[in-house]
C-alpha cells in the first residue's frame, strides 16, 4: 500500500507544479500568404457573381449553393447576403432567408430594401409583429415608402387575425 501511495502522492505533485505554472503559449498562427487570399477572395468574387447571375435570371434554388460558397471563402459585403436571402425566399426557405436578411443588415444597418425584404420572410415564416417592427424602420427612414407601407398594411390584417385566432 506505501507504495501506491507514494505513486499517488507523486502524481498529485507533479499535477499541481504542472496546475500551478504558466499556462502554455498559443501556438502562433502563421501570417496569411497575401497571394492564397487573394486567390480565394477572387473565387468568392466569381461565386458570387455567378449566384447573382443565376438568382437574376430567375434561377434561385440554382443560386442558394454559390452564393452560400461565396459567404464561406468570405466575400465581403451585404449584397451576397441579400441575394441568398433573395433566392432562399424564392425556394420558399423562408427562416433561412430571414437570418440572411439580418446578416445582411447587421453589415449594412438600416436599409431600406433590406429592411422591406426581411419584413417579407418574416411574414411568410408567420411573424407578423415582427415585420411591423421591420416596416415602420424602413417607412421612418423613407416615410410614403409605397412597398413598404401595402406590407405594412397586410402585416396588421395578419397580426390581428392571429390575436383572434389565440382567441378562439
Amino acid at each position: 500500500m506505501t507504495a501506491s501511495r507514494g505513486i499517488t502522492l507523486s502524481l498529485a505533485v507533479l499535477l499541481l507544479a504542472a496546475c500551478s505554472g504558466d499556462p502554455p503559449a498559443a501556438p502562433r498562427a502563421k501570417p496569411a500568404d497575401p497571394a492564397a487570399k487573394a486567390r480565394v477572395l477572387k473565387e468568392a468574387k466569381a461565386l458570387y457573381e455567378k449566384g447573382s447571375k443565376l438568382l437574376t435570371d430567375g434561377k434561385g434554388r440554382e443560386a442558394i449553393v454559390p452564393l452560400r460558397q461565396a459567404i464561406r471563402l468570405g466575400h465581403p459585403g451585404h449584397a451576397v447576403h441579400r441575394d441568398l436571402g433573395q433566392a432562399l425566399l424564392g425556394d420558399r426557405q423562408v427562416h433561412e432567408a430571414r437570418g440572411a436578411f439580418g446578416m445582411a443588415l447587421s453589415l449594412t444597418p438600416g436599409q431600406v430594401e433590406l429592411l422591406i425584404l426581411l419584413a417579407r420572410a418574416q411574414l411568410r415564416s408567420g411573424y407578423p409583429r415582427q415585420a411591423m417592427t421591420s416596416l415602420q424602420a424602413a417607412l421612418k427612414k423613407k416615410p410614403g415608402h409605397a412597398g413598404a407601407t401595402k406590407l405594412l398594411a397586410k402585416a396588421r390584417t395578419d397580426a390581428a387575425l392571429r390575436g383572434e385566432a389565440k382567441q378562439h
